[in-house]
């Protein structure tokens, strides 16, 4: 086959680059060859292509069954876990005196091998046993877990450089005041 012109659609930029490669060693000039990138508009005419602007468009996610539905913010999580880990952080207090009576717990995936890094976890521990005491007992379970995952974002960043996804899971448990369901 001796093509006019050759348009590699094939693969990733290095794929196509060894086409490009190929095409010259088969004696097809690098004018002839035209390199694109999604969406970019090809026009052909007798004796000529070229690649002449872009159609509008995007790249649609396919994420197993689902087709387009995943968003910036998935994508955002699913790149810090990739690289950073996550470390999650648990703890038991008490509904009406704010006091911790199991924890906490720091546990890691994707962050650090626990056998190499004990001393950073212990730290970690403390750390959040600190903001956890700091808490007043009245105080929304939603910031104190926002303090204690500022607490550890920021204690981890200083020492590793690194910055996993934090997720504190507090449970209060306790009898409530009487009258109240404690969830």
């Amino acid at each position: 086959v001796r093509p006019e012109f050759l348009l590699p659609f094939h693969g990733e930029p290095r794929h196509q680059n060894q086409v490009v490669q190929l095409a010259q060693t088969l004696g097809i000039g690098r004018e002839r060859v035209l390199v694109a990138d999604d969406y970019d508009r090809i026009t052909v005419r007798p004796g000529k292509a070229s690649i002449s602007g872009r159609v509008p468009g995007e790249a649609v996610m396919v994420d197993g069954m689902g087709i387009g539905d995943v968003g910036d913010a998935v994508l955002r999580d699913r790149r810090i876990l990739s690289t950073d880990g996550v470390v999650f952080v648990t703890a038991v207090i008490d509904d009406l005196t704010g006091d911790v009576l199991d924890g906490p717990v720091v546990e890691t995936r994707g962050f650090v091998q626990v056998s190499g890094a004990a001393e950073l976890l212990e730290d970690t521990v403390d750390e959040v046993a600190q903001a956890l005491a700091e808490a007043d007992p009245d105080e929304e379970l939603e910031d104190i877990e926002a303090r204690v995952r500022r607490t550890v974002q920021k204690l981890l960043r200083d020492r590793t450089g690194r910055r996993p996804m934090v997720i504190p899971v507090l449970l209060v448990v306790g009898d409530g005041e009487e009258g109240e369901e404690v969830n």
